[in-house]
């Protein structure tokens, strides 16, 4: 779907439950995303999302489980509480280099890979700039390559840092075959 450039914003629950819907071109013209707007999609693979996005509402974007990635513009400032949450083939995010304001769960995502199972280059909700990797306390860059345990508080750690197999979690001493995941992932932030 291609939209004309006479639209401003998509509506709260726009393209709710459209499960049919693969891609969609958002014209220039467009400065927000509304609430549910794109809610269980579930066959959307790709948005391009225009320079002129400022703001993404809650669910938008929710149980979108086919969309692969996301590029959020410049001119981005909000992303409502669960915008991407359940994502589950959502393998890469870029950010761009400004302040956003995040909201709850944005991101989250179970995967539904068995117990165990690598993601590599995955992107998480928890990843965000001034986040530091629990065990040399410095903090990520753009391209760090991340090891993520999800025991109790979803532990953030550099590749390096974890330079042997672990069988707890260093931080809170949690047994490995009781975490439901672990996880390779790799930071991208935008220009």
């Amino acid at each position: 779907i291609t939209l004309p450039n006479t639209i401003t914003k998509i509506s709260n629950s726009a393209f709710y439950g459209c499960t049919s819907l693969t891609s969609i071109v958002l014209p220039n013209s467009i400065t927000k995303i509304s609430d549910y707007a794109f809610y269980n999609c579930t066959s959307l693979t790709s948005i391009e999302l225009p320079n002129t996005i400022t703001k993404i509402g809650k669910y938008a974007f929710y149980n979108c489980t086919s969309l692969t990635s996301i590029v959020l513009p410049n001119t981005i400032t909000e992303i409502g509480e669960y915008a991407f949450s359940n994502c589950t083939s959502l393998t890469s995010i870029t950010l761009p280099n400004t302040n956003i304001k995040i909201g709850k769960d944005a991101f989250k995502c179970k995967n539904k890979n068995k117990k165990g199972k690598v993601i590599k280059y995955g992107k998480y909700e928890c990843i965000e700039k001034n986040k530091s990797c629990a065990i040399c306390l410095e903090n990520f860059k753009n391209e760090d390559e991340i090891f993520v345990l999800e025991c109790f508080y979803n532990h953030f750690y550099h590749n390096s840092c974890v330079v042997e197999k672990i069988n707890k979690c260093p931080i809170c001493r949690k047994e490995i075959e009781e975490i439901e995941e672990f996880r390779y992932i790799k930071i991208i932030y935008g220009e």
